[in-house]
C-alpha cells in the first residue's frame, strides 16, 4: 500500500502485542483473524498502541498474575527480541511521533507500548522510569478493579466482575500512588 499521500491510520488500543506472546507465536505471523501485524499492514495501519494487560492476581480476578511486573517485563523483552530478528522487517517500537511517520514511509506497523492498568507498578515510581526506559510511552492507570493507583468503576468479586458500589467497597478514587504516576508522566 502506498502511504506517501496519507496521514498515518493509528489503532489507538489492540492486544496483538500481549496475544502474540501468550500465544507464542512469532510477532508477525496471524493471530487467526483478530488484529494482527498482516491485516495491520494490509489495512495501512501505522502503529497501534498495544495494550497489555497483566493485572495482579490478588486484585485483579481470575485472570492475574502472582508477579506481573514479571510478566511485563518479559512481553516487553518478547517484543525486543522479535524485533530484534525477522519481525523487524514488518514492525518496529515507537517511542516517538516521528518513529510512527518512520513506520507508515517504510510500510511497518509501529507499537507503542503501554499499559493497560497500572498493577505491576505497584505505586513505584522506580518501575514506572524503568519501563519508560524500555519503551512504555501510555499507561492507563486502572483497569478492572483497583491497584495501588486507584480502583475502576467495575471490581473483581472474587471470580466475578462487578460494578463498583460505594456502599460496599473500600473508598474508590485515585490514589497517592496515582496522583505521584500521573506527575511522574
Amino acid at each position: 500500500m502506498d502511504n506517501s499521500l496519507t496521514a498515518p491510520i493509528i489503532d489507538a488500543h489492540g492486544h496483538t502485542l500481549d496475544l502474540a506472546f501468550k500465544s507464542e507465536l512469532k510477532l508477525h505471523q496471524g493471530l487467526g483473524g483478530l488484529t494482527d501485524v498482516p491485516l495491520m499492514r494490509a489495512g495501512g495501519v501505522a502503529a497501534q498502541l498495544t495494550a497489555c494487560w497483566v493485572p495482579d492476581v490478588e486484585i485483579g480476578g481470575p485472570h492475574g498474575s502472582r508477579h506481573p511486573l514479571q510478566e511485563v517485563l518479559r512481553i516487553i523483552d518478547y517484543l525486543h527480541r522479535q524485533l530484534e530478528g525477522e519481525a523487524g522487517e514488518y514492525a518496529m517500537l515507537a517511542t516517538t511521533a516521528a518513529h510512527i511517520e518512520e513506520a507508515h514511509k517504510s510500510g511497518k506497523v509501529a507499537f507503542v507500548l503501554g499499559l493497560e492498568g497500572g498493577d505491576a507498578l505497584k505505586g513505584d515510581l522506580s518501575v514506572l522510569r524503568t519501563l519508560y526506559r524500555l519503551g512504555l510511552r501510555h499507561l492507563g492507570l486502572v483497569h478492572e478493579g483497583r491497584n495501588a493507583l486507584g480502583t475502576a468503576t467495575q471490581v473483581w468479586d472474587g471470580p466475578t466482575m462487578r460494578l463498583y458500589d460505594s456502599e460496599v467497597d473500600p473508598p474508590g478514587r485515585l490514589t497517592e500512588a496515582g496522583r505521584q504516576v500521573i506527575g511522574e508522566m
